[in-house]
């Protein structure tokens, strides 16, 4: 589990990683339901209904209910 304001290596798979580092800002759970175009645009989808259909296709039926985490980072810049 990644912790809030600490630095991370950007991994690519298990054993490679990239030479740049992610600093997480906040860790906070959100429902599916209040996901708003902003947030479907900050997992790089053009809209929430692109976003949604996305998620079916990976994860199966969308439930506005389920509960998910939400990891915000950005490029840390003091490498």
């Amino acid at each position: 589990m990644v912790k809030e304001g600490r630095s991370y290596l950007i991994r690519t798979s298990f054993f490679t990683h990239l030479h740049r580092r992610i600093r997480v800002d906040q860790i906070y759970t959100q429902r599916l339901g209040d996901m708003k175009n902003e947030d479907a645009k900050k997992e790089g989808a053009s809209s929430l209904d692109d976003y949604i259909m996305e998620w079916e296709k990976l994860y199966g039926k969308w439930s506005s209910e389920q509960v998910i985490w939400v990891v915000e980072f950005h490029l840390d810049s003091t490498q």
